[in-house]
């Protein structure tokens, strides 16, 4: 399978990790790349399908039961980490979709979602829990759109255009 050589690849050779951030960084191979590739394929590669569902604001009773699932497994968290003295932290890390409007407007167009699926649900579902728990919580979400709407006009991203991480 070639995604497990890609990981085992990844994992154990320095040279295919920094020929993979040379091709990540080099924005003519890239886009020649990019666009060789979508010559070929269907406009959507089905990056976003799993995680769809934590932007859908529908009251699902198994999306309720998991984000009740969710907060227990925080209180747990916070209460083990109270106990040593220490204070539990969270840091959403935002996703590309909650970063570029232009990506989730096209993923929204692409899955056909309605009004139902909200960009910042995710985030907003965390606060609340980690609100009522007393537990701190970070999330950059409008900072990290400030800063890509301020890289716009250098041409600089915060994400990779090829994927969901941060470059």
């Amino acid at each position: 399978n070639f995604a497990k050589l890609n990981v085992w690849m990844f994992f154990n050779s320095r040279l295919y990790r920094l020929v993979t951030e040379f091709y990540r960084n080099n924005e003519t191979l890239n886009s020649f790349f990019t666009k060789k590739e979508q010559a070929n394929k269907p406009k959507y590669n089905n990056t976003y399908k799993p995680i769809i569902f934590y932007y859908d604001t529908n009251t699902d009773p198994l999306y309720d039961y998991a984000w009740r699932l969710e907060d227990k497994i925080l209180k747990r968290f916070r209460n083990k980490v109270e106990k040593i003295n220490s204070r539990l932290l969270i840091f959403n890390i935002p996703c590309k979709l909650d970063v570029y409007d232009d990506e989730w407007k096209w993923v929204k167009e692409e899955l056909h979602l309605n009004e139902q699926y909200d960009v910042f649900h995710l985030g907003n579902c965390l606060k609340r829990i980690c609100e009522k728990d007393s537990i701190e919580f970070i999330n950059p979400v409008i900072e990290f759109i400030e800063k890509t709407n301020k890289l716009r006009a250098s041409n600089e991203k915060l994400y990779y255009d090829q994927d969901i991480h941060w470059n």
